[in-house]
């Protein structure tokens, strides 16, 4: 899927074409009825010519405007510059202040309206696109000071978000009620998540297939030998080495070798004790490697499937960039805008 991308739009002093048809009947009878202008806020063209027609069928007169213009005060380009001018990460009234200097003067709330706005036509854009493997992970953002969990869809070949929602990724009902949908409408086949339990379930729930981020792996498994190495000594330091390298490997029997290293360990759960013995934790670590072991190398057999989930961690930095400059949101609408404002391209 190619980025989204923010193009500034044209205007045109006047009309270069006609209608097709009247926008109220539909009819493609239509004459001229007379010209006026229009003025516009932008810093470029201050007047515009805009005409006037008359359909034959329903007698109906209506306004023809140049492209680039609109009923609107300001033209669309206007509307593309303040958007991204807040994407990048000017204030509101930074905004205002500059607009003012060119003598296309907006208000604070007219900037938000315009950010909400581009924002809207840029999920417009998507609703087009397949997205077969999506990347999906979870931050927490202050909305009026409060945190709140939220979740991030994005297709990783391109980095460009494809959804957000109010949802903390430890509620399995709310996760799978936002993505069923999403995963209908852009065709999902492949999700890319973390270890998180809640994405095993997900992914069972709706018949995905699903790649855990290689980044995510190493870096828990690290911790993780480490911290048996530190519990156990050098008893386990070779049985630790070979399962650092065949993590590190990643080979197609991978999972057969880590399951026959597990039912080595002569070790067996006790009830009556709350925290098992550091052996017994080892040989559960082992046998879980084993069992997604299928997940782990997903991206080395199946085309397109990234090895991380590194593009929708960057997404969510960005966004968590401009939550600091802005203070942090007054609204989940402005958490949207910002996140799909910041991930697209101005071309």
């Amino acid at each position: 899927m190619k980025v989204l991308t923010i193009k500034p739009p044209q205007v045109k002093t006047e009309p270069e074409d006609r209608p097709e048809k009247c926008p109220h009947c539909g009819s493609i009878y239509l004459h001229r009825h007379g010209y006026s202008t229009k003025p516009v806020k932008d810093h470029e063209v201050k007047q515009v010519v805009t005409v006037r027609y008359k359909c034959a069928q329903c007698n109906r007169t209506f306004r023809h405007y140049p492209s680039g213009v609109t009923r609107a005060d300001q033209s669309q380009r206007l509307i593309v510059l303040a958007a991204v001018a807040w994407a990048l990460g000017l204030s509101t009234r930074s905004i205002q202040w500059i607009f003012d200097k060119f003598g296309a003067g907006i208000g604070k709330s007219t900037v938000l309206r315009d950010v909400r706005t581009v924002a809207e036509q840029l999920k417009t854009q998507l609703k087009k696109r397949k997205v077969r493997v999506l990347g999906l992970d979870g931050t927490l953002v202050k909305i009026r000071g409060q945190e709140h969990g939220i979740i991030i869809a994005l297709d990783p070949g391109s980095g460009q978000p494809v959804g957000i929602a109010m949802v903390s990724e430890h509620d399995v009902k709310a996760l799978l009620d936002w993505l069923e949908p999403l995963v209908k409408a852009f065709g999902v086949e492949v999700i890319v998540t973390d270890e998180l339990p809640t994405y095993n379930l997900v992914a069972r729930a709706l018949d995905l297939r699903q790649a855990h981020c290689r980044f995510h792996l190493k870096r828990r498994v690290g911790r993780l030998i480490k911290n048996f190495e530190s519990e156990l000594g050098e008893q386990v330091k070779p049985l630790l080495d070979e399962v650092r390298q065949i993590i590190d490997e990643l080979p197609q029997d991978g999972g057969k070798r880590l399951l026959r290293l597990g039912l080595k360990i002569k070790a067996r759960f006790d009830p009556s004790k709350e925290v098992q013995d550091p052996l017994y934790r080892l040989k559960q670590f082992i046998l879980r490697l084993s069992q997604q072991w299928a997940k782990y190398r997903l991206w080395l057999v199946e085309p397109g499937v990234p090895s991380t989930n590194n593009r929708t961690e960057h997404a969510i930095g960005k966004l968590k960039m401009r939550a600091r400059t802005v203070r942090g949101f007054k609204t989940f609408a402005g958490v949207e805008s910002a996140l799909f404002l910041t991930c697209a391209r101005l071309g």
